[in-house]
């Protein structure tokens, strides 16, 4: 979706198919996966689960490979569907790291078009697999570091452990690329949180304000929300005061 957005918005060039297998590509990592013993298979993103090539292969494989290898599932979280059940019900081992960028309302503008309640919905739907490992991470950028606290809060009530992975490119989306009071109100509410692994070196982190990486940053925000007929100021009311997308 992101790539999508980006040629109509004339940000890049960049096309989906750039940056996937063909399909006689997938056919022969899994004929090797089913005629070698492998330790882990590895789905990563984009959204793997989407693909119904990967997810008919993963349904008529070996039974060997059931029992010996490991499923690792790296996904957004959007899709759960009972041929889905089957695959993590054949799986002896798996393992699931799904990526949430915000509670609620703020994946679903971070994340946009994504449904937080089909979301929440699929946290338990996996969690119900009882997986080797599970867990969320999570990309610290200013376009969810003022709600994080409600994400870890959501986490935690979830049981299930969400690692912070702060942003670093494109710099415009750096979670301290924030007027000084905004960023000073995220760690406010992250303070309940020191005792998390990942929250006290943001507290560290040097602020790297710039009036114009900001106003690049607003100008950026301005255009997205124009395509998307949203607005950041629904979720961010206390960005608006320091909007400034003319520097």
């Amino acid at each position: 979706m992101f790539l999508d957005e980006d040629r109509r918005l004339n940000i890049s060039n960049y096309r989906q198919k750039d940056f996937s297998y063909s399909e006689d590509q997938i056919n022969e990592i899994f004929d090797f996966v089913n005629s070698h013993n492998i330790d882990i298979l590895d789905l990563r993103g984009g959204e793997s689960m989407l693909i119904p090539l990967i997810k008919n292969r993963l349904l008529s494989m070996p039974e060997k490979t059931y029992k010996n290898t490991k499923l690792r599932v790296q996904t957004n979280g959007t899709l759960y569907n009972e041929h889905w059940k089957n695959i993590f019900e054949k799986f002896h081992n798996i393992e699931i790291m799904i990526s949430i960028d915000g509670f609620g309302p703020v994946n679903e503008y971070v994340r946009f078009p994504s449904n937080w309640v089909e979301i929440d919905e699929n946290v338990d739907h996996f969690r119900s697999h009882n997986p080797g490992n599970m867990y969320i991470n999570t990309v610290v950028s200013n376009i969810s570091v003022l709600r994080l606290d409600e994400l870890l809060a959501w986490c935690y009530e979830k049981n299930v452990y969400c690692h912070l992975s702060p942003l670093t490119n494109p710099e415009i989306f750096k979670f301290t690329n924030l007027p000084v009071d905004l960023l000073e109100q995220a760690k406010q509410k992250l303070k309940q949180f020191e005792h998390h692994p990942g929250v006290q070196s943001l507290f560290e982190a040097e602020h790297e304000f710039d009036p114009v990486r900001w106003s690049k940053f607003c100008s950026m925000i301005d255009r997205r929300d124009q395509y998307r007929q949203n607005r950041i100021f629904n979720i961010y009311p206390e960005m608006k005061q320091f909007w400034d997308p003319n520097q």
